[in-house]
């Protein structure tokens, strides 16, 4: 099938408006935002423009332009004109962005600075530098700074990997750099988008009731994500994990959980009732990442919905983040990260 063959055949498929809103409600933030722009220049805009708008690093850029181009959402002209085809850009006029929120500093401060940033302001700032990160961000935001005199303390070569931790572009002095980063938290990048109200009331009337197996699905990665505390030992760091969640969720939902069950695709660490699996990895650099990818597509055969969980280094967080989104996209998996 050539490209034109095939961009009409996803066409097709998109033009059938449910199949459309599922796989917008499945894009993450970026790439949304990347489609607001095109859809705010009337569904046509140059690529370096384009660029230009989303604000962030190229391969941040090129990582979400190629995933909406993947999807058939957008398509090129001589690698210059970037267009949403019409029949898309009607519905993307109904799929709009909720009002934007700020981020708030504490978060933005677990989320993207490593132990050392934090070290290097509380240094500044004459405060005690020891102690667990959550120490360190609890001493910060009691000095009551603001957030550009927090960032200021640091030095330029700290602020360039914060916003390269953020996909921003990094170049510039050090005022500029602090400029980019206070303009990601308080311009909020964290989107939310939902369907027109309209839009939600007619897709209520077909959806079907949520299954049994999803409710529990997320009751599960609910708990898991709220009130799983990780205890490090020194060894065995990722066994010893598997059984720390084995024990929290048998005291939760009884023998239902089953440990280290065996499987057509080999061992998954834990089981609920043979049809939720429950994957865990601890500091996974990109290699495990990319088997685990695979590992959870074998997994599908066995089990009907998956959760997985990542006890990360958040300096490890934008490698992360990318197979999140992979692991994510069918929509039968579930990824809970943990920062360890």
């Amino acid at each position: 099938m050539d490209p034109d063959e095939l961009r009409k055949a996803i066409y097709d498929v998109l033009k059938n408006e449910p199949n459309l809103i599922e796989i917008l409600k499945n894009l993450p933030s970026n790439a949304l935002e990347l489609l607001d722009i095109i859809k705010d220049n009337k569904g046509k805009i140059k690529r370096e423009t384009l660029q230009e708008k989303f604000g962030k690093s190229y391969p941040t850029f090129r990582k979400y332009f190629n995933m909406v181009y993947s999807y058939g959402l957008i398509y090129s002209i001589d690698n210059y004109w970037i267009i949403t085809p019409s029949e898309i850009l009607k519905t993307l006029e109904s799929f709009v962005q909720e009002e934007e929120e700020t981020m708030r500093l504490d978060d933005f401060l677990k989320m993207y600075l490593l132990k050392e940033h934090l070290r290097e302001i509380c240094a500044r700032f004459d405060l005690p530098i020891s102690g667990k990160k959550e120490e360190l961000i609890d001493r910060i935001m009691k000095a009551n700074k603001p957030p550009e005199e927090i960032l200021g303390t640091l030095s330029l070569s700290s602020l360039k990997e914060i916003a390269e931790q953020m996909g921003l572009i990094k170049s510039g002095k050090k005022d500029e750099v602090i400029a980019r980063i206070l303009e990601h938290i308080s311009v909020a990048k964290i989107k939310e988008y939902y369907v027109t109200e309209e839009r939600k009331v007619s897709e209520e009337k077909e959806k079907k009731p949520r299954s049994k197996i999803d409710e529990i699905w997320t009751d599960i990665y609910s708990e898991i994500e709220q009130n799983f505390k990780m205890i490090i030992s020194k060894k065995d760091k990722e066994r010893d994990l598997e059984r720390q969640l084995y024990q929290y969720l048998y005291s939760k939902y009884g023998d239902k959980i089953k440990y280290e069950l065996r499987t057509k695709a080999g061992r998954i660490d834990l089981a609920f009732d043979d049809v939720i699996g429950i994957e865990l990895k601890y500091k996974p650099r990109k290699p495990t990442l990319q088997r685990l990818i695979q590992q959870v597509d074998e997994y599908r055969e066995d089990f009907k919905r998956i959760i997985v969980v990542l006890a990360v280094d958040p300096a490890n967080m934008r490698t992360v983040n990318a197979y999140k989104d992979k692991l994510e996209a069918r929509g039968d998996t579930k990824v809970v990260i943990k920062y360890v």
